[in-house]
């Protein structure tokens, strides 16, 4: 497959999540497609490193650019500071690759209903949820580790980011206000395990 080719499947994969969901963060994206990629094997050939937020692509970024500067998308900052609103715009006549059809793609095809589910279970996520189960596939990926021992990795190391090391580090699980009880209630609400089967 052409550079030209894969361009054309990533662009019309980002069209499909964000007229999908009609209003993610680009954050949001960057993990949705990380799904998309990592755990349904759609073959979009990002490279992924982690990040501020878990998982994240240089190239990935650079495509959400292109597909706005295209037509395909429209991309605004928050009013109130909190990252970008993506959302879909009206189809245009003669804009690159719009002869594109997912339907017709033999790589994808197979997996379009996969990818719907998969895109409708990620979009109604909170953006911190969908970043914890990211970080923590990322690591297991990464580490060969299993579910807990990663969990208790990203619970760790996010910790040791907000709490100076003066501090020790025993996280308040008893308060109600904590990012670690917030987490283990995400984790509890919708266990990670079943979030990667979206068949």
């Amino acid at each position: 497959m052409s550079s030209e080719d894969i361009l054309a499947r990533r662009v019309a994969v980002i069209r499909h999540i964000v007229s999908r969901n009609g209003d993610l963060g680009k954050t949001q994206i960057q993990k949705i497609v990380y799904f998309l990629q990592e755990s349904i094997g759609v073959p979009l050939k990002y490279r992924y490193r982690m990040h501020y937020y878990g998982p994240y692509s240089d190239e990935l970024d650079g495509n959400l650019s292109l597909t706005e500067s295209i037509g395909y998308i429209d991309i605004d900052p928050d009013p109130n500071g909190f990252g970008y609103h993506v959302t879909p715009v009206k189809e245009r006549e003669n804009t690159p690759w719009q002869g594109y059809d997912m339907s017709k793609d033999p790589e994808v095809r197979d997996l379009t209903e996969v990818i719907n589910n998969a895109i409708d279970i990620l979009g109604a996520l909170e953006t911190p949820q969908i970043e914890l189960y990211a970080t923590i596939q990322l690591l297991q990926r990464e580490n060969g580790a299993d579910r807990q021992e990663t969990e208790d990795k990203v619970f760790y190391r996010t910790y040791r980011l907000l709490v100076p090391e003066t501090q020790e580090c025993q996280p308040d699980l008893s308060s109600t206000d904590s990012w670690f009880h917030r987490a283990s209630a995400y984790s509890q609400r919708a266990p990670f395990d079943g979030m990667i089967k979206f068949s």
